[in-house]
């Protein structure tokens, strides 16, 4: 079966009125049962293995959009779906 990976769009600044700024360390940062990666954008580390945008979100439980720090960096906007 293929992996469904998810490589993230990154941004340059986090608006911390709509965003909700999280650094991803250790990474990944939640490992679930389903097939398909959510990848950095920067350096395509996952950050999260076997789960999607979804999960994170419910994970967080926020009415912001997601933004991860990889440790390489890069600011990821998590999407709200795949």
């Amino acid at each position: 079966m293929m992996k469904n990976d998810l490589t993230l769009t990154t941004i340059k600044n986090v608006d911390k009125d709509k965003q909700a700024h999280v650094r991803a360390k250790p990474l990944p940062i939640i490992k679930g049962p389903h097939e398909g990666d959510v990848k950095c954008g920067g350096c395509g580390t996952a950050i999260a293995e076997g789960a999607g945008p979804q999960v994170i979100h419910a994970l967080f439980q926020t009415d912001q959009d997601l933004v991860f720090e990889c440790t390489c960096g890069a600011l990821n906007l998590v999407p709200r779906e795949a």
